[in-house]
């Protein structure tokens, strides 16, 4: 993830991150002392052969099972879910929002071969309801670091 997107995104973010041969994480937030306005978090996930599974079909499984489990009801309201066209082999966007906490998240999740690819863009919102122009953001934020990602993984 280029510095400059960190800093367009989450102005003076803190990093925190973590990871494995196979599983990796970035989360960026407020810095100590300052408002908790956005956040952007970054997972991704390297899938091998688990005996006669393809370390693609195993990626295509767990993709399969994120798409079912945005699709039933949480603690969030989703307001969009739809396939995402022309990223990856797979992709899906969804936009919700947080029920307890003013919060709006754009999500993208992406299969790519055998690495699927997650980011949540989070932005606090005006007394709960996020505008339209907030979502198409927030999803297109979220989108655009996917394919940044993507695009280093190469």
């Amino acid at each position: 993830m280029s510095e400059a997107t960190v800093e367009r995104l989450v102005p003076g973010a803190e990093r925190t991150s973590s990871g494995n041969n196979t599983f990796g994480y970035c989360g960026y937030g407020p810095s100590s002392g300052r408002g908790a306005e956005r956040w952007l978090e970054i997972d991704s996930r390297l899938y091998s052969a688990t005996g006669a599974i393809t370390p693609v079909d195993s990626a295509r499984r767990h993709f399969d099972i994120k798409w079912r489990l945005a699709r039933q009801v949480t603690e969030e309201r989703t307001v969009t879910l739809e396939e995402q066209p022309g990223l990856g082999d797979q992709a899906y966007r969804w936009f919700r929002v947080d029920r307890s906490r003013p919060l709006a998240i754009g999500e993208v999740a992406v299969r790519s071969g055998n690495v699927v690819i997650t980011v949540r863009y989070t932005e606090r919102t005006d007394g709960g309801t996020p505008s339209a122009r907030q979502r198409q953001r927030s999803l297109e934020e979220a989108a655009a670091v996917a394919r940044e990602v993507l695009r280093n993984l190469r």
